[in-house]
């Protein structure tokens, strides 16, 4: 059982249902989750949105960032590790992605503690339409929506200043041939 954080950052405001679902996909029976959704919103609503929630057996909770930060959001929720640090694997995924129910089951998370393995990820679908990715070779560039990260790595390699590049291109990063989320384009989800 892997203890597993998945950080969500959020620009815009979410109503209850989209949360709701956010909260849905990410149960699982098999891992211990923690639900961080990272809030650089212009009017700081998710936290009293989120008390209609029903987190079921998810731990959940919202941390407040500054508005004008969101285009750093990746970097600021990587350097400060504190909601993640007792976790075994990260993911932080951006607010039009949804994964899909029961996906956190169906990954080994153990082979992030091979010395070698960085980072998880798979496909996904946009409009219906799934898109393959390649297998990870190093330096080169992959758009990938949503990554599971080895804490361990991260937090040995926290010096460096592209902490999520660094990882990336240094360790091994295992590409799951399977569809694992949903990436919604537009504002109708």
């Amino acid at each position: 059982m892997s203890n597993i954080s998945i950080n969500y950052i959020l620009v815009k405001e979410n109503d209850k249902n989209i949360l709701q679902k956010m909260v849905n996909a990410c149960k699982s029976e098999k891992h211990n989750i923690s639900l961080v959704l990272n809030d650089f919103s212009l009017d700081k609503q998710i936290e009293n949105t989120v008390k209609e929630i029903n987190p079921s057996n998810i731990s959940l909770s919202v941390v407040k960032h500054d508005y004008e930060d969101s285009k750093n959001a990746m970097d600021i929720i990587t350097k400060n590790f504190a909601p993640y640090a007792g976790s075994d694997v990260v993911s932080i995924v951006y607010e039009n992605l949804l994964f899909l129910p029961k996906i956190f089951d169906e990954i080994d998370f153990d082979i992030l503690s091979e010395k070698s393995n960085g980072f998880i990820y798979g496909d996904y679908h946009i409009d219906d339409i799934r898109f393959f990715l390649r297998s990870h070779g190093s330096s080169i560039q992959l758009n990938i929506p949503f990554v599971f990260w080895s804490v361990s790595k991260l937090v040995q390699n926290l010096s460096q200043e592209k902490l999520l590049d660094y990882v990336f291109n240094n360790y091994a990063g295992i590409h799951i041939p399977q569809s694992m989320c949903t990436i919604y384009t537009n504002e109708e989800e």
